[in-house]
């Protein structure tokens, strides 16, 4: 008798997971290098009923979480520190817990010098050292398409390394740490294809539009859902009522 409620329910648990997922990426449309996430959902048959009369039940199961990883535009800020990456790669996060890797190129540098994430983290270079701009020197910071970090001065240019960039063949099985950084077990890959561009930030790949958009789609589903339920409910509820009479 309760099925059709079981499945509302299971409907409307899937809508509030697509929901707070539409949310989250509406809060970050404007995080640099934040990648668009949608719940994935898959159809859960339940066998009901006697052996001799079997019914299937379709419910909504709530199977893991896609990330659209699709690049988002470059935006020029003129700060030197500001890098943005064309292609799928990757900076390398010095993190203390173990190495973490974003896509979000705004950094600045240390009280050490060293070039950093909004948190204090640093980013690492090809050597796995931090890459450290001289403090006692006025000069220029210079990054080249490959991702190569200068030093210019009046006495010459002075080579700071080369950021390590690096891929993952499962880019879906990166986990998020939080303000757009990602952890995982996988190996890390070189990435020599893909091009770093100093003075821009790449935004996030939310549109926001249709983002508001599917949240009002969403909400008009959930509703739709409840009222279901309430009619369901009450028809329980007068069957009980007419039966309880009968007796």
């Amino acid at each position: 008798m309760e099925s059709p409620i079981h499945i509302a329910l299971s409907r409307q648990s899937a809508l509030r997971r697509s929901l707070d997922s539409s949310a989250n990426n509406l809060a970050n449309a404007s995080t640099s290098g934040y990648r668009r996430e949608q719940p994935v959902f898959q159809e859960y048959l339940a066998r009901t009923g006697t052996p001799g009369n079997r019914q299937a039940i379709s419910y909504m199961q709530d199977i893991g979480l896609f990330r659209d990883f699709s690049e988002g535009t470059l935006t020029s800020t003129g700060n030197p520190l500001d890098v943005a990456l064309r292609g799928d790669a990757f900076f390398t996060v010095g993190h203390p817990a173990q190495n973490m890797y974003t896509r979000n190129g705004v950094f600045h540098l240390d009280a050490n010098g060293q070039i950093s994430t909004a948190d204090g983290y640093p980013i690492l270079g090809e050597n796995g050292q931090p890459i450290a701009v001289p403090q006692n020197e006025r000069g220029q910071v210079m990054i080249d398409s490959q991702g190569t970090v200068t030093f210019t001065t009046a006495n010459g240019i002075q080579d700071l390394g080369r950021f390590a960039l690096v891929r993952f063949n499962d880019e879906q099985a990166l986990r998020p740490a939080g303000n757009s950084m990602y952890m995982t077990d996988q190996e890390a890959l070189p990435a020599p294809e893909t091009v770093t561009a100093q003075g821009f930030v790449e935004s996030s790949n939310v549109k926001p539009v249709l983002e508001v958009t599917q949240m009002l789609e969403i909400l008009r589903d959930y509703q739709s859902m409840q009222k279901m339920i309430d009619a369901e409910g009450e028809r329980q509820t007068n069957a009980i009522t007419k039966i309880a009479r009968q007796v």
